[in-house]
């Protein structure tokens, strides 16, 4: 729905980031996109900025961190917004990889929880579809037989992983660091909220915190597969099919997924995704995983 929703709206190319590097820390994921990005010979990146500043990259505060803060707090002692943040990571990463950057002021406030607000934020519009509130103006998508996802659906299976695996288990989980295992262990039988309000610290985010449980669920280990040697294209414009045609001898992409590296994590990714749900929703993502790029 995503992918059909950005190619309606003046998006050529839609392409994927492998899930464990979504569930990664900033930078990392900021590397992550840029690196798929490269694969395609993209020369320019454009972020969205609070600022509109191009911020330089910041300097970790160990000593914060031996005080107890958060790696997110740490890493941002200048205290800079959420996109700002990512700005600086890009404005970092990307002469890596011989692209250059713009940013974009932001207008709204994308932290609001106003459904009203004419821009509504993200927030603010999973808030109103957990409250059963209008919001479908809000979005560029029709929602109404589409099935919406919330992390207290998982509760059970990640009760689950708690309890099968022992504290030293946990701690080779991917974001799985300085003993919040041991935490988990002793909130194993709490419900999904509980968990999540009570594992948060200065030093663990809940942003940290869900994308923590998440990696334990898929079983997201630190030592992760090699990073895939090419994108994977999701959707494509007419124009974004005339690009990789132009490109095929230069660009690194697949759009089958038999021919994708990261098939395999993908693919599990997509079935415990649709579990809580039933089988034929089950069978639904699953052919969905497998499908072609979209092409509009």
């Amino acid at each position: 729905e995503r992918s059909k929703a950005a190619l309606e709206h003046g998006v050529d190319i839609v392409l994927e980031i492998p899930t464990p590097y979504v569930l990664q820390r900033a930078d990392i994921f900021v590397e992550a996109a840029l690196k798929i990005l490269s694969y395609l010979k993209v020369d320019t990146i454009v972020y969205g900025s609070e600022t509109n500043t191009k911020q330089k990259p910041q300097e970790l505060d160990l000593k914060a961190m031996d005080k107890g803060q958060s790696y997110a707090k740490a890493s941002n002692p200048n205290m800079l917004e959420a996109n700002d943040i990512l700005g600086a990571i890009y404005e970092e990463y990307a002469p890596h990889y011989g692209m250059s950057t713009h940013s974009i002021l932001r207008t709204t406030d994308y932290k609001s929880m106003d459904i009203h607000e004419e821009i509504a934020s993200a927030s603010a519009i999973r808030l109103a579809i957990k409250n059963k509130e209008a919001y479908q103006d809000k979005l560029p998508m029709d929602l109404n037989n589409v099935q919406i996802h919330f992390i207290e659906d998982y509760e059970v299976l990640i009760n689950f992983v708690l309890m099968r695996n022992n504290a030293d288990e946990l701690k080779d989980i991917l974001l799985m660091d300085e003993g919040i295992e041991n935490l988990f262990k002793k909130l194993r039988y709490e419900t999904m909220n509980e968990i999540i309000d009570n594992s948060i610290s200065k030093r663990y985010t809940q942003s940290r915190i869900q994308r923590t449980l998440m990696n334990a669920l898929l079983n997201h280990k630190k030592k992760l597969p090699p990073f895939p040697k090419h994108a994977r294209v999701l959707g494509m414009s007419k124009k974004g099919q005339e690009y990789l045609s132009q490109n095929r001898k230069y660009a690194q992409f697949v759009s089958s997924f038999k021919d994708y590296d990261y098939k395999d994590i993908e693919m599990k990714a997509s079935e415990i995704y649709a579990l809580p749900y039933g089988k034929d929703y089950c069978k639904k993502i699953i052919e969905l995983e497998k499908n072609k790029p979209l092409r509009i």
